[in-house]
């Protein structure tokens, strides 16, 4: 997908009011439209839909908040007539709209804080605090790596403070500290070495601070004591221990609502279900089965629900054989000495699982529609219907909003009602024919949106009313679409002034200029291919090398799927032999596979005879085992161990009919801390990364990306930070392409 977006439906009434919409692309929900309506004489402009690519009750506001591509939209206390929110940057206010992934919105559990990261660079931005009740926007620190999933932040479950990560150290922020003082010096505000990723919410005012093996309580009332005299104190109470080393890269842990249990998921797949104890030295003769799920190396854990009586539900999320695929785990903690199991759930096609506020409930998401359940003896007790499901809020025990790619709808379950809160994009929409109404068509419903109602209402509702054809002139004014080749708005909404004889865009749209063409092309070898045309398109190819191991596949696989993009992976035999389902997954997701040789070794060491046709029989080994793992056939597409390259290669690459595929960027994510030593400040951490490869990057770029762990020690990994990379390249105006597409627009 790219990240382009285009005006389009321009109509202009009698009045001189011009109702438009904009085109734009989300990473998960794709191509949408949104609606604007604006007065020609005074230009100020009025959103009249609003796509819900995520949805929250604010619950101590009693609001609904909205978030997409145009800013954060709150409700009134109707939860209908979203306005956007001026704490936040938004359309309305710059005209200008993201593009990309959204900086993801942490909401306090009182509903009153938010916290949201504005990013500066490719990976890195500024978190900010927002009071909504003060209207106040604080910044709390700058330089913090971005996430695309989520604030890296952590409430405490009272809503009195947070932490947030930064370079490898974890912070503490007091919401009170924040907003009477300004803040404490970051300096004295450190709780240890980490990532946000050892930290976990439970009980009623404490967070879990996971440190190697060790699990600590961290109360509100001892944070700056404790902070101020690091290396004298613990950061908290010690109140657990694991048999394990953790690293937040591969692992994450939950701690349930009382406090007294932990499920720990070891390297992504390997989950255990703990009694929170500092006992483990001694023998009591009392030994006990711990409950245990191993998932399969493709899934990852997509939601946790813990309620207050530990009973446990796991929803995890992966793709087989191409394809979505989801499961549900329950499991009792307060059994354990009975030594229960992980039980299975028949439900398939989940999307998502949520809690009711009381935890009574939990609504089940599907494409096409919300169940709930009585969450304790997991009984349906009502099926919502609602087309393409996008997000679902719990608003009290009754009642529930559901919000779709066409309207979001508040559902009370007693009555079985429903009611239209807004409308997310229409199907047609025009002025109707008297000019006194906005009217939007979806499916088979008509809806109408009053005029005379003002800027301050946005109210939509179920009419008779028709569309009219579309009108581009008035007595004043004409208005027409232009196109504007490299830049990030591919066209521009003109506004022709017929009594001033004065033609100009709607908004302004400086500085969305893409990355200039170089001047001119760089030699080309379609034998040894390294790079396509510099000067065609702004394409480039992101090329996955699998030697013999497989870490990170699951995140690389899930990131190309959720971004809608087809990469080419390079894969060696030895992952053929030790993973041949994973190579299995990855030929039935539609990528490009080509070859790395049978074997990994480093071709240049004396102890090997290279010549022609060691290399042909070592490339036709890869074909057949391939061919045997996954019945389908290579690509003629390869490069060597390390990207070695001599005249025997080439003399095999030509005989064989292949092309060698090279890269003009080294992303250096092969590196490790050791190599640090002897080579200075060639490691890098892999956000840092991602800032190189942004920078050092050009149309035709090959970047190569390494699948497992390399050798050696990194804090952490190229692929984790995939999305980030991706989102970052489409944000400027590039498309992601195979590496056949390179060579075929190069020809």
């Amino acid at each position: 997908m790219g990240a382009e977006v285009r005006y389009t439906d321009p109509d202009l009434s009698d009045e001189n009011l011009l109702l438009f919409k904009i085109r734009s692309e989300s990473p998960r929900w794709g191509a949408h439209d949104t609606l604007f309506l604006t007065d020609l004489e005074t230009r100020n402009l009025i959103q009249l839909t609003h796509f819900p690519e995520t949805l929250t009750y604010l619950t101590g506001k009693k609001l609904l908040q909205v978030q997409n591509r145009f800013g954060v939209f709150h409700s009134d206390d109707t939860l209908g007539n979203f306005q956007p929110s001026p704490l936040f940057p938004s359309f309305i206010e710059d005209s200008k709209i993201l593009r990309g992934s959204l900086s993801p919105v942490n909401v306090a559990p009182n509903g009153r804080y938010l916290l949201y990261v504005v990013g500066r660079t490719p990976a890195f931005g500024d978190l900010y605090f927002v009071d909504l009740d003060l209207g106040e926007r604080h910044l709390v620190s700058n330089g913090i790596e971005i996430d695309l999933t989520s604030t890296p932040a952590v409430w405490a479950p009272d809503s009195s403070f947070f932490v947030y990560s930064k370079k490898g150290t974890i912070y503490y922020m007091s919401v009170r500290q924040l907003s009477e003082q300004g803040g404490i010096n970051e300096e004295y505000r450190q709780m240890g070495v980490g990532q946000i990723g050892n930290i976990s919410p439970g009980g009623e005012t404490s967070l879990y601070y996971l440190k190697g093996s060790l699990v600590y309580e961290v109360d509100s009332g001892e944070l700056f004591t404790r902070a101020f005299y690091r290396g004298y104190l613990d950061i908290g109470r010690l109140v657990g221990k694991i048999p394990f080393s953790f690293d937040p890269n591969f692992d994450s842990f939950w701690v349930s609502p009382a406090g007294t249990h932990m499920l720990l998921n070891k390297g992504g797949r390997n989950l255990f279900l703990y009694l929170l104890s500092t006992e483990d030295f001694s023998s009591t003769g009392d030994s006990q089965s711990l409950p245990y799920l191993y998932l399969p190396r493709n899934i990852r854990i997509q939601r946790v629900l813990w309620n207050e009586a530990g009973l446990l539900t796991i929803l995890t999320a992966g793709s087989e054989n191409g394809r979505a695929k989801s499961q549900i785990f329950r499991i009792d903690a307060q059994e354990m000495a009975a030594s229960p199991a992980f039980g299975q759930v028949d439900l398939q096609d989940v999307r998502d699982i949520l809690l009711s506020p009381d935890a009574s409930q939990a609504a089940v998401v599907f494409a096409n529609r919300v169940a709930v359940y009585d969450y304790q003896s997991w009984r349906k007790t009502k099926e919502l219907e609602h087309s393409s499901v996008m997000q679902v809020a719990w608003v009290s025990e009754e009642q529930l909003v559901v919000a779709g790619s066409s309207t979001i709808e508040l559902h009370t379950l007693a009555s079985s009602s429903r009611q239209l809160l807004g409308i997310s994009q229409a199907d047609a929409s025009s002025f109707s024919a008297d000019e006194n109404a906005v009217v939007a068509i979806i499916a088979d419903r008509t809806y109408q949106r009053m005029l005379d109602d003002g800027p301050a209402t946005n109210r939509w509702s179920e009419s008779a009313a028709k569309l009219r054809s579309r009108m581009s002139t008035s007595a004043s004014y004409r208005v027409y679409l232009e196109e504007t080749p490299d830049r990030l708005y591919k066209n521009m909404l003109m506004i022709r002034d017929r009594e001033r004889l004065i033609t100009s865009a709607l908004l302004s749209r400086d500085g969305d200029a893409l990355e200039p063409f170089p001047d001119e092309d760089e030699a080309l070898d379609f034998l040894t291919f390294d790079h396509g045309s510099r000067i065609r398109r702004r394409e480039i190819s992101l090329a996955f090398n699998v030697i013999d191991s497989v870490e990170g596949l699951p995140t690389i696989l899930s990131t190309l799927s959720e971004f809608n993009l087809r990469c080419t992976f390079f894969i060696n035999g030895g992952a053929i032999r030790s993973y041949p389902d994973a190579i299995r997954e990855i030929a039935r997701s539609g990528h490009e596979v080509g070859s790395l040789f049978s074997i990994y070794f480093n071709m240049t060491d004396a102890r090997f005879r290279l010549d022609t046709e060691f290399i042909k029989l070592g490339m036709v080994q890869n074909e057949d085992e391939y061919f045997a793992a996954t019945e389908n056939e290579l690509s003629l597409l390869w490069h060597a161990p390390y990207y070695f390259i001599s005249s025997d290669i080439l003399q095999a690459t030509r005989e064989m009919n292949y092309v060698y595929i090279g890269r003009d960027v080294d992303p250096l994510d092969w590196v490790t801390q050791e190599m640090n030593i002897t080579t200075k400040n060639i490691y890098l951490p892999a956000a840092t990364l991602v800032e190189r490869v942004v920078a050092e990057k050009k149309p035709g770029s090959i970047v190569p990306i390494m699948v497992g762990i390399p050798d050696g020690d990194r804090e952490d990994y190229l692929f984790h930070k995939l999305d980030l990379l991706v989102d970052a390249l489409l944000k400027r105006g590039y498309e992601i392409v195979p590496v056949s597409v390179l060579i075929e627009h190069a020809e």
